[in-house]
């Protein structure tokens, strides 16, 4: 059925409330968590509303691409094609945490940066594995231990690193620097800074931010490292809380991706003939950045992409 593949990745650009629905913990409205590992998701169903109700406002309502695409919803008028496109859940990538020196560094783990590499090796394109370095991702079985690109040293204080308030020795890895610069190039084009930060070579200086920890120390870390913001509603008459209650968020400047499927258009147009059209159709229609989750009316919600 699916004839084309491409990666979104998706960069936060503020914090987004992906909503799981239901608490069963301290925090009132928690985010979509993956049942087995426990590490932040945005469910596939979410992300591709999201990126409907994008498509539906910039461009003509229910265009006759728009369906193509996205199928016919149930309740209208020519029902009766489904979409041609299909994706992934989002899976975490890059997560931000706070650095004694450097600000924040981009913490990774081995399983993380797998799971991209399984899925990258969906287009069969051997040198693109070799070209982001992910045909050997560096094992890292102690908790106390963070690898980082060899010849930086933007993150080290006394020769450790320091993510929150939990200390790493620090060892050097050259893989790390292919997949630090291949990961820089997945970043928005308009987010100079924040490229660089991941990666960049100045003369004999490498600069990055990019920390790879142990797979169980990387989830506990997202367990109690995302941001917890705290609403209340007042009440008007009495000035006093009339509801007060706690939302997890995943924080601005996270990387995520999600595979994207595409097959042959239902019914076809002079634009979207095949399922190489389908894919590019995001591309084609300059999506640059989209509003998902909750909470759009305090700023929050704001993606940027990128394609591969």
């Amino acid at each position: 059925m699916f004839k084309a593949k491409k990666i979104m990745f998706l960069y936060t650009d503020t914090s987004v409330h992906p909503g799981a629905g239901d608490s069963a913990g301290i925090v009132d409205l928690p985010i979509q968590r993956e049942v087995h590992t426990e590490l932040p998701v945005i469910q596939a169903s979410e992300l591709k509303g999201a990126l409907r109700e994008y498509f539906e406002t910039h461009l003509e309502k229910n265009t006759f691409q728009i369906k193509q695409v996205f199928g016919t919803p149930e309740d209208a008028d020519d029902k009766g094609s489904g979409g041609a496109i299909g994706m992934t859940m989002a899976r975490i990538l890059l997560f931000p945490i706070a650095s004694i020196k450097g600000v924040f560094a981009w913490v990774t783990c081995p399983m993380c940066l797998d799971s991209l590499k399984r899925d990258l090796m969906a287009f069969s394109q051997d040198t693109t594995i070799k070209d982001s370095g992910l045909d050997t991702i560096p094992g890292i079985k102690d908790p106390t231990v963070a690898l980082i690109p060899s010849g930086t040293n933007d993150l080290l204080v006394s020769n450790n690193i320091f993510l929150s308030e939990f200390p790493f020795t620090h060892q050097t890895n050259k893989n790390l620097n292919t997949i630090a610069k291949w990961l820089s190039e997945r970043l928005p084009s308009n987010y100079l800074y924040f490229k660089e930060k991941l990666y960049h070579q100045n003369k004999d200086r490498i600069h990055s931010n990019l920390v790879l920890i142990n797979d169980n120390m990387f989830r506990e870390l997202l367990k109690i490292r995302t941001e917890v913001v705290h609403r209340n509603v007042i009440d008007k008459e009495t000035g006093t809380s009339a509801n007060l209650w706690t939302e997890e968020n995943l924080p601005g400047d996270t990387l995520m991706y999600s595979m994207i499927y595409a097959a042959a258009p239902y019914k076809q147009s002079d634009e979207i003939k095949s399922a190489d059209d389908v894919a590019g159709f995001f591309e084609k229609q300059n999506l640059a950045s989209f509003i998902l989750g909750g909470n759009q009316t305090v700023g929050r919600g704001w993606m940027s992409t990128t394609f591969f």
